[in-house]
């Protein structure tokens, strides 16, 4: 199933352990604060996993709101390594 986040919305209230065993979550930078602390709730609550990606910053290397609180609170935090047309690591999108 896949489902819409929008910035009003409640992801606790939303999500219902009886039909799901794990949350992906993509574009997870545009999440806020609150609702990346909700899907640390349903992690904390019901041993549930949620894997997000997304971007760490935008192209002038600020933290977007989502990403902040994901790097924060994360248990764990893998770097997709991408290669610029240069040859050398991307670091800047």
């Amino acid at each position: 199933m896949c489902d819409t986040i929008n910035k009003e919305d409640d992801i606790f209230e939303k999500f219902d352990k009886e039909k799901h065993h794990v949350i992906i979550a993509d574009e997870s930078q545009f999440f806020t604060e609150k609702q990346v602390d909700q899907l640390r709730k349903i992690v904390d609550s019901y041993n549930i996993p949620v894997v997000c990606f997304g971007l760490k910053t935008d192209f002038q290397t600020h933290l977007f709101e989502g990403s902040k609180r994901l790097l924060e609170i994360a248990d764990s935090c893998k770097e997709i390594k991408t290669i610029c047309g240069c040859g050398e690591k991307a670091i800047i999108s």
